[in-house]
Parts: C-alpha cells; structure tokens; sequence
C-alpha cells in the first residue's frame, strides 16, 4: 500500500508501478544507465489482488476493466493496474525458539525457504528477522541472495519461549528501509504467542498501518493443534495462563493483510506452502487509486475489490489506516507507543513486572499474592483472596491430573520458594488424598514439581514430579521421603528448589533435603500446584535468577 508521503522512488521503480495516465502504466521501457532519482508526491494507495476460480486456481490475463475497488462503500477511479510480475521486498520472520530447535523444526523451515528463494522474482529483496522472547534482526534488506542464504544458515535454536506478537510489529516497522512498495512479512513458528508485550489488536492496527502483506505459517506440535481445532479464540495452557488461539489470530492478521495462513503438518507440506506462497507474488494483480483530499479526517478505511467475472474468488486487504492530516505517512502504530520499535515494546509493562525488580544484573520476582493486576489466572478453582492464592480441585480422575498456576519471569538458573498450607476440611474416603507445592521449569513440554502431602499424624510426605512431553506425570522422588514438621508451623511448610543446569536442590523449611540431577528441563516458568482433591493456600513466591 501506498499512503501520502513524500517518498523517493528510482526510475526503476516508478516503471513498475507508474503514476501517470494510461501511457506510463503500460509502458514496459527499461531504464539505461546510472538510476535517476526522482522525487514525487503521491497520494496513491495500492492493493495486491489474488483471483481464482472455484478450484482455487489462479485466475490470469484479467483486463483493467474487469476490476473495481470501493472504499467504505464508494467506487474508486483506478489509476494504476499492472498483472505482470513485480519484485517485492521479503522480510522473514522466523522462530528460533528451543521447541523450534528441538523438534527439528528450524532445519525445516531453513531447508523450506530455499523454495522461496528458487520461485520468487529474481529482482525481490529479502531481510530477515529471528525471535524467542524477544525479536533479533539479523539481517537487513538487501537484493543478494547469498546473504540472506548465509544469514539463514547459521540461525540456531534458543532457550527462551516465543513473542510472535512483538516480533511481527518489530518486523513491521523495518519495512520503512524496504525498496519496494510491494511487500511481504512471512512468519514461520511452531507455536502460540506467549511472551509479547504487545496484544492481538495491536497487532491488527499495526498490519493495517503497513503496506504489507502478512503470510503467517504455523509449524504446530499435532497435540497443541488438536486443541487449537476444538478451541474457540482463546486457549487455557498448563500455566493457567489463557492465550489466543493461533488459528484465530493467525486467520485475522493474515485476511486483514490480504494475505494467507497455513498449518503444515510436515517439513515436505512446509516447503509445498513455501512454494505456494513464492508462486502467489508472481501471480498477484496490482491496483491503485487516488485517495480524495476531502477525506483526509478518516483514520481506518475498508476496501472491497470485485472482479467482473462471475463466479471468481478475490482475496485483498479488508482495509488500512490513513495518512495524518498533517500529510505525514501514519507510523506503524495505531499501536499507542510509537514509534514501534524493540526499545519501546520493551517498554510496555507485562502484569508480573509490578512484582519484578532488577538489582545488579540479578532479576528477582516477589509476590505477596496482594495485588489481583499481578496477572495470575482468577477463574473457579484459580484464585486470590486475603492475601494469599488459591487452588481448588475436586474428583480428578487421577493423581497425575494437576492443577497448576504461574507467573512471573521466564528462569533458567534460579532459586524460588513459596508457602503452602492446606484448608482444614474431612477428607472423603474415596477420593485422591492433595499434595500441593511449587511447580517450575514449567514450559510447553512440562514441568518439574516438589509437592507435600497433607499432614498424616505429625508428619509430612514430599515428593519430586516430572511430566515429560505430555505424557503422565511420574516420580522422580517417591513418598517415602518423610519430614516432621516444625511444631511451631504444623500446618505451614516453605518449599524451595534451587535449580543449576541439571542439578536440582530440594529444600523444607529452609533445610536441605535432597539434590539430584535430571537433564528434562532447563527452562520454563515457577508458579504453584495442586495435584489430588482438596483446597491449597499459598503465600510469599519468591524467585531470584543466580548471578555467577
């Protein structure tokens, strides 16, 4: 999309989409000799249009005529129409996550690119762009297309999880170094947003801003996917945690843009939607319009493109955000911080950050459980109440059926602790007797967990918890490891764990346990749990990250 601003074009460029009468937009002269730079005024919007027939296959040699646009409901007179093949600037955005890496994903991906490269336009530009928690660009546009295989090559998988929400609108606000006024953000990621600091509609106002076209492909785990299917908009994750739907978001951002979405299902159906989508660049059209200086005050335009034909499919962007009265381009925010960059995403305030604090290059997380904004999930059976967090469970199927919560930063060598006690009330004889406790190193493959059991006589029973990959939970310590409580706090007990590499250190009321070793997770969240039928309280959740 064009939008009113003064830009500067090379003769090049003004040849594939001119802005002239009919004698320029049909002209196919090419420039000799060194560039000429021009500089113009334009008030030109401009729309990539995918045509097909019933069977989705593309529809070409479509005249001028053939096509009409309308903005909110009026027709507008076509001053550019091009059907032939244009260079686009690329930019990729491609997850590096651990999940990612330990999948095998990223090779996929990697290898799957190399279809973008053989089938695009020999004259296009790529930049790339890698994400976990946070975007790294890595590469910026450029027209060689050994740099973008050499920046490709050596992206390697990263202990962190994954903001694409974040990553996109960064992404987005790079293509102001694009050459081209075609353009395209390709996102490949094998999972839901999680980390970002930024939200769906801020998203949507910042594809709306763009002259890009989003193509979102979610290399989904079959389980997740499975879930996301049956799912409406939003989806519970094991933290207690509720995020978007991939399917939903993806579907919105990309149908905004004009674009599509894809759900491979393996590396070889990755690289056939590669292709697909190198192949739907080079077979788009291109319209463009003036926009009308009456209208300036609008902020938010929709677009309708129809095609003569009857009977054709015509898939375009829904809309776009204006120019500024002033005359300026509108930056990629509508998002209200702007511009929209890594150093100001960062600046957004994530719920827990109320609760964090950085001292000495040491991050430390402390909650009181006194402040419901803190962000911890509140839904029946997840709650705060007079200080404290709650967990209730009642007639779980099995033992291994936890109910978990967390919150807070993301750890990978770190101490934390928290206070558990359980509500006084008869145990029903047929029922799962709680254990209750802290759960870390919580992430989309699992999650370690040290548990008590609520007290027999005077004592106490805790045990460590592994889930691995979705399976059951198992036990990496039995409940054959006893401890007497303090008389002083019969019903309270402080768990703490302190986590390095694959060493692990249990600790009960402030004494050493037990340590072990175990090489299933190095990173992931803190938070509580409760596995069996009961009502457990907790207090005080501290975590430090270890500073060597």
């Amino acid at each position: 999309m064009w939008t009113a601003r003064q830009v500067t074009f090379s003769v090049a460029t003004l040849l594939l989409l001119p802005v002239g009468g009919a004698d320029a937009r049909h002209s196919n002269r090419e420039s000799e000799g060194p560039l000429e730079t021009l500089r113009v005024n334009v008030n030109l919007v401009t729309v990539g249009v995918r045509v097909s027939d019933r069977r989705n296959r593309e529809v070409s040699g479509l005249k001028e005529e053939e096509f009409s646009i309308f903005e909110d409901g009026k027709k507008q007179a076509l001053a550019v129409f091009a059907s032939e093949q244009q260079p686009v600037s690329v930019l990729i955005l491609l997850d590096r996550s651990y999940s990612m890496g330990e999948s095998g994903k990223l090779d996929q991906a990697k290898s799957a690119l190399q279809q973008l490269l053989d089938n695009s336009h020999p004259d296009n530009e790529y930049a790339l762009v890698v994400f976990d928690d946070q975007p790294i660009p890595l590469l910026d546009f450029s027209p060689r297309r050994q740099q973008i295989e050499a920046a490709l090559s050596k992206v390697r998988s990263h202990r962190a999880g994954s903001s694409v929400y974040d990553s996109m609108v960064t992404a987005l606000d790079r293509f102001n170094q694009a050459r081209y006024p075609r353009q395209l953000l390709l996102v490949i990621t094998d999972g839901a947003d999680q980390h970002s600091r930024l939200k769906l509609e801020d998203v949507l106002s910042a594809v709306q801003a763009s002259r890009a076209q989003v193509y979102l492909v979610g290399f989904l785990d079959p389980k997740e996917d499975a879930v996301f299917r049956e799912s409406g908009k939003a989806v519970a994750l094991i933290s207690g945690q509720e995020i978007d739907n991939p399917r939903y978001a993806f579907r919105r951002m990309a149908e905004e843009s004009g674009a599509e979405r894809y759900f491979p299902e393996s590396g070889e159906q990755l690289a056939t939607v590669v292709r697909t989508i190198a192949q739907d660049l080079r077979t788009q059209y291109t319209l463009g319009y003036y926009l009308s200086p009456s209208d300036r005050g609008k902020q938010y335009r929709h677009l309708v493109v129809k095609v003569r034909p009857k009977g054709l499919r015509v898939r375009a962007r829904h809309g776009f955000r204006s120019p500024r009265d002033d005359g300026t381009e509108l930056p990629i925010s509508a998002v209200p911080v702007r511009p929209i960059g890594a150093e100001t995403i960062q600046q957004r305030t994530l719920p827990y950050e109320i609760k964090t604090e950085r001292r000495d290059g040491q991050v430390i997380f402390r909650e009181d459980f006194s402040d419901a904004a803190s962000g911890w999930p509140q839904k029946p059976g997840f709650f705060l109440k007079e200080g404290r967090y709650h967990l209730e469970q009642l007639r779980p199927k099995a033992f291994n059926e936890g109910r978990m919560a967390a919150n807070g930063p993301w750890w990978t060598d770190f101490e934390a602790s928290v206070v558990v006690e359980f509500q006084s009330g008869q145990q029903d004889l047929h029922s799962i007797p709680p254990a209750a406790g802290l759960v870390f190193r919580l992430n989309e493959r699992g999650y370690y967990a040290l548990v008590i059991s609520r007290p027999v006589g005077a004592k106490v029973y805790y045990k460590l918890v592994e889930k691995f990959h979705r399976a059951a939970a198992h036990d990496l310590l039995f409940w054959d490891q006893e401890w007497r409580p303090r008389p002083s706090r019969p019903f309270q007990h402080k768990l703490g764990v302190v986590c390095r590499g694959s060493l692990i250190q249990l600790n009960v009321d402030g004494l050493r346990v037990r340590e072990l070793r175990d090489e299933g997770f190095s990173d992931g969240l803190v938070g509580v749990t409760l596995f069996g039928e009961g009502h457990a309280m907790f207090d005080d959740l501290v975590a430090k990250s270890i500073v060597e």
